[in-house]
């Protein structure tokens, strides 16, 4: 039995082509010269203040000027920060834009006691702000 499995395991897996990358939230041109990779979460205020007054600098100098490319990667440091960081990676038309709208008004939407009570205002404050997410399919 054991080895039937192993070799069904083989199989299957030579068949199946299972692609783990993760297209990350980039801001520049693809083929910038450099790539600064942030990992970030998006609850940690250090990051926060990285992203409002670090980020529109280096973006200034060296992103608009096509020496650069920032690619934002996720490392949410909890709950609350990875349900966020799905919402980012769903909306992939909008994923900077909802990025930046997030960092910006962090203390709008990072609160509550319990998982739920802050996903509800992560729900509120994307619907205030005009995007349309469907939180059930992302």
């Amino acid at each position: 039995m054991k080895k039937f499995l192993l070799l069904l395991i083989l199989f299957l897996s030579s068949v199946t082509n299972i692609n783990a990358e993760t297209k990350h939230v980039v801001s520049g041109k693809e083929d910038a010269k450099i790539t600064i990779i942030v990992y970030e979460s998006l609850t940690c205020s250090h990051c926060a203040n990285f992203h409002n007054n670090v980020y529109p600098k280096l973006k200034e100098d060296y992103i608009d000027t096509g020496l650069a490319k920032i690619e934002f990667r996720h490392f949410p440091l909890g709950a609350i920060a990875f349900n966020a960081a799905k919402i980012v990676q769903c909306k992939k038309n909008q994923s900077l834009e909802i990025l930046h709208s997030l960092y910006s008004n962090q203390e709008e939407w990072v609160k509550g006691n319990t998982i739920e009570e802050a996903n509800i205002h992560l729900k509120d404050y994307l619907k205030k702000e005009g995007f349309n997410v469907n939180f059930e399919k992302c």
